[in-house]
């Protein structure tokens, strides 16, 4: 993760402020959805976009196949692959 150096305090309602230049520079407008996700000691804000997770671990997606219609994170791509491994195997 790269450090942009700007710090914020969280008010007493736990708000903090998203500066306009880190908004513009990720595309992220008045009213725009930001989705938060916890890793490890981090929190990590992003951009909402509901076809960037995985359909099957509800994590951020980094792999699509058919042209975008199946968006899979790492892992959901191993379970993914470990089931229709199972489906074949079983078909035999």
């Amino acid at each position: 993760m790269k450090s942009t150096g700007i710090v914020r305090k969280i008010d007493g309602l736990g708000r903090i402020v998203i500066p306009k230049e880190v908004r513009r520079i990720r595309g992220i407008d008045i009213g725009a959805e930001v989705e938060m996700f916890v890793e490890k000691d981090s929190i990590v804000l992003r951009k909402y976009d509901p076809n960037s997770i995985c359909m099957i671990t509800d994590e951020i997606a980094t792999v699509q196949l058919c042209n975008g219609n199946i968006v899979l994170s790492k892992q959901g791509l191993k379970i993914l692959c470990q089931s229709i491994e199972e489906l074949v195997n079983n078909k035999k």
